[in-house]
């Protein structure tokens, strides 16, 4: 698939997914109020959460295609960055939420509509459902789709633990079922979920991307053709699929000319998946910026 193709299949899931998803809390909050389900309300409350999360990872995904100006030199990408950090943030609220549910209302025996509940939780579990299948593909490489994918794929798994907890407790009256359900689906979500909220955190505060060796990196720019020392180097996330290289290369005379250059971009673009790279390229030792405070 193209980039622009990828784009716009990403695109379209964000925004069918905003357009079902908001169908659906507006749906649980009518049923909620009618049938007097705190169940469905607080279900509702959450899944709208949810939904703004969704739409926040794809405003955030439109804002980094805009191109940089002079006040934004490095446009809108690091949005992505944050969203995700966000999105993972609110990612571990609700799980926090649905475990305080789960455990207060593990015995709780209040009468049940379930046929209602059942329902509900089936319409709740094809859009989830399809919402975090449609976001998938697009989750592998980008870390701001993943968080969003997350969100959606816990949706999904708690709509799926109310189904299954609602039939069995209407079978066999065993109302702690349901909340043991979720508490599986919340440490199976949790478990999957710190890395993304570890991963983005990493990108905000401008650390290292976590499949970038920095040593390695290094030991690449010192092994090219000429190049005798290098220092302030320094790599970072532009955005969640895109890495940003600054060093200063002392370097032959011999071999300073933009062939040169070019065959250093395309070695860590090639080796690192380093998109934009920035070189200082110096022709003495010791080197100029000898003790800059970056270094």
């Amino acid at each position: 698939m193209s980039c622009s193709g990828h784009h716009h299949h990403s695109d379209s899931a964000f925004a069918w997914g905003s357009v079902w998803n908001g169908l659906l809390v507006a749906g649980e909050f009518a049923i909620g109020a009618w049938t007097g389900s705190a169940a469905l309300l607080a279900d509702a409350t959450h899944n709208l959460s949810d939904t703004l999360s969704l739409l926040l990872a794809w405003g955030a995904r439109v804002a980094a295609r805009r191109p940089a100006t002079s006040e934004r030199t490095y446009g809108h990408r690091r949005l992505t960055a944050i969203c995700a950090f966000v999105n993972a943030v609110v990612l571990l609220g609700t799980l926090g939420f649905i475990a305080w549910e789960a455990v207060t209302h593990w015995n709780d025996q209040n009468p049940m509509k379930y046929g209602v509940v059942m329902a509900t939780a089936a319409a709740a579990l094809l859009v989830n459902g399809w919402t975090a299948w449609s976001l998938q593909k697009g989750s592998e490489h980008d870390l701001n789709t993943r968080a969003a994918y997350l969100h959606m794929a816990t949706d999904a798994g708690v709509s799926l633990a109310v189904l299954a907890g609602a039939g069995i407790s209407a079978l066999t009256g065993w109302r702690w079922i349901d909340g043991a359900l979720a508490l599986v689906i919340v440490a199976m979500t949790l478990r999957s979920s710190w890395p993304v909220c570890v991963e983005s955190w990493r990108m905000v505060a401008d650390g290292v991307p976590a499949n970038i060796d920095l040593p390695q990196v290094r030991a690449a720019l010192l092994a090219m053709p000429g190049v005798t020392g290098a220092h302030d180097l320094h790599v970072w996330s532009l955005s969640t699929t895109e890495s940003a290289l600054t060093a200063h290369l002392v370097v032959n005379h011999e071999r300073l000319d933009n062939r040169f250059l070019g065959v250093v971009h395309d070695s860590l673009r090639n080796r690192f998946g380093i998109a934009h790279t920035t070189l200082q390229v110096e022709a003495s030792e010791p080197p100029l910026c000898h003790g800059c405070p970056l270094a």
